[in-house]
């Protein structure tokens, strides 16, 4: 119990900021599908979708926050370019 009577059981008592963490996952949408995790550095990360148009003709990157101890929403960006052609 904390001074005020309350019983705090089952939660856990932050105090300060917490650092949002993220995991980032690429799935190709082939047959089966594949899925990549990939490594996020200090809030930043790459993904080139090598063979998508050729091997595979869709995939979903998902953004996961992974933080323990928050149910506060993250806050991202991402951005999409065009990859270049080849050939």
């Amino acid at each position: 119990r904390d001074v005020g009577g309350w019983d705090r059981e089952g939660f856990r008592l932050l105090e300060g900021r917490l650092d949002q963490e993220f995991e980032l996952r690429v799935v190709q949408l082939t047959s089966p599908p594949r899925v990549e995790t990939l490594a996020v550095v200090r809030g930043s990360a790459s993904v080139a979708l090598d063979g998508l148009g050729s091997d595979y003709q869709s995939a979903v990157i998902i953004i996961v926050a992974t933080t323990d101890g928050t149910l506060v929403p993250a806050t991202y960006r991402y951005q999409v370019t065009g990859g270049r052609e080849t050939g």
